[in-house]
């Protein structure tokens, strides 16, 4: 049998991984419900809409490291002093 402090980490992980399937379906539902209310909005503007013909787009992931643009700064701020190419 295997050591009980595995078993105890195991079943915590198990635990873990089941709340954050539960916390991803109950938000799947609610971005469901927001995208059926937004489909009957469209429809209250244009009653003939395709929406099938609105491709979805992926959201955009910011790095938790660095500001919008503020990493290219960091980079060309230390490029712009060089006398000649970087060796890479």
């Amino acid at each position: 049998m295997a050591e009980p402090h595995v078993i105890s980490a195991l079943k915590d992980k198990h635990a873990e991984l089941q709340g954050h399937i539960q916390a991803g379906e109950l938000s799947l539902a609610q971005l469901r419900d927001d995208l059926a209310a937004v489909a009957r909005a469209l429809r209250v503007f244009d009653p003939d809409i395709n929406l099938r013909t609105i491709a979805p787009r992926r959201p955009v992931q910011r790095s938790q490291w660095f500001g919008p643009g503020e990493c290219a700064r960091m980079v060309y701020d230390i490029l712009r002093p060089a006398t000649e190419p970087v060796p890479g």
